[in-house]
């Protein structure tokens, strides 16, 4: 009976003791973050995946030369690619009339890449041509989809995401979403926009037109129309993708 009584007692105290943790914890301000549509800062120099660096406008003007990666600070010396540890980088070059290197392709295979920073430390460039960005959210499915050429890294050097083409699904949405527009309420000019999107290339690079009517209709009520909330959460992606490009706040939430 007593061996009873002091087993309910102790266990009363920690039932009291975890509530104790639980009612202080209540009252601190929340600390979660709302993934996707919230990201946490991360540190400056947090090592992600890396990207090419371009030279600044006035630069590429004094030094025009015509070369299809001449904005590039990258001279293709070869030091990065000497300097890796796991020889994920591979870098093509050809020497021009003038007898400078042209660089003529960059690739980086992310799945052997340890991201231990030499290549950045090794190159030679006043801004560094090659730079750890902050950028870490990547999901592949096949290992050739981690090496990153040269297009790709050019892309994340300017800080935005290394896809060009729409998903299937979100161009299947949209098309959902053209066979019922009175639900939208567009504008002509909103359905020659969506149009343009579905049809010409898939770019997921929206311009500000094309941004906004995204946005309309992935904020719009779904009920009534021919998309689901599951539909707009695709779309929300989408949105999240460009929004750092035009400094827009997709949903509220400051980036």
């Amino acid at each position: 009976m007593i061996g009873y009584i002091s087993s309910c007692l102790k266990g009363s105290v920690n039932l009291v003791k975890g509530l104790i943790i639980t009612f202080k914890y209540m009252l601190k301000p929340v600390v979660t973050i709302q993934y996707p549509y919230e990201k946490k800062v991360v540190s400056e120099r947090y090592r992600g995946i890396m990207g090419l660096t371009t030279k600044a406008e006035q630069d590429m003007k004094d030094q025009e030369t015509g070369l299809e990666n001449d904005h590039l600070l990258c001279i293709s010396c070869f030091k990065c690619m000497d300097a890796c540890p796991v020889e994920c980088i591979d870098i093509q070059r050809e020497k021009g009339d003038k007898g400078k290197f042209e660089l003529k392709g960059f690739s980086i295979n992310f799945a052997r890449c340890t991201f231990c920073g030499l290549c950045v430390d090794a190159c030679p460039v006043a801004g560094k041509a090659i730079v750890h960005t902050r950028h870490y959210e990547e999901v592949f499915f096949e290992r050739k989809e981690m090496v990153f050429d040269l297009r790709k890294l050019d892309l994340v050097g300017q800080g935005l995401r290394p896809h060009e083409q729409l998903g299937d699904q979100q161009v299947e949405i949209l098309r959902r979403v053209r066979g019922n527009p009175r639900s939208f309420n567009f504008t002509q000019t909103e359905r020659e926009s969506l149009e343009t999107i579905i049809v010409n290339g898939h770019l997921a690079r929206l311009n500000p037109e094309q941004f906004d009517l995204i946005k309309k209709i992935a904020t719009a009520d779904p009920q009534g129309s021919s998309i689901s909330f599951g539909d707009q959460d695709v779309l929300r992606i989408l949105l999240d993708e460009n929004s750092q490009r035009f400094e827009l706040s997709t949903f509220g939430v400051d980036k």
